[in-house]
């Protein structure tokens, strides 16, 4: 019976389609983080950086499976292609998503004043 489900029903295409939402969805956070990262240390405009950024927004983007092939067998140079997606990817709905999450999260304040008073108060 469990194998008829995936051959006899659309199962396995919604499994497959569901699959590459969550994929997608997580190399969106993923490309938005990395970059972010490099943003916060300082080294988002150093060329590697920038072409490993890029070449994440590749894969983080709807059209990675054939920017990837036309790389892959592009005759020209790589760094350059992926020079251009780094140029070219969509950073501000990828920094969107990070920042929108990290948006929700409540900081504490651990300026000198409140930390000096919550030690007196026996909070730490």
């Amino acid at each position: 019976m469990p194998r008829r489900v995936y051959i006899e029903t659309p199962a396995n295409c919604y499994a497959n389609h569901q699959s590459n939402v969550r994929f997608w969805a997580k190399m969106r956070l993923i490309v938005g983080l990395a970059s972010r990262v490099c943003q916060a240390n300082g080294v988002d405009g150093i060329p590697a950086v920038r072409e490993t950024l890029g070449r994440l927004a590749v894969v983080g983007s709807e059209f990675a499976g054939r920017h990837m092939l036309y790389e892959k067998f592009y005759a020209g140079n790589s760094i350059v292609v992926r020079n251009q997606s780094d140029r070219e990817a969509p950073w501000e709905r990828f920094h969107g998503i990070v920042d929108r999450l990290l948006g929700g999260i409540a900081v504490p304040d651990f300026t000198p004043e409140t930390v000096g008073s919550q030690a007196d108060k026996g909070a730490l």
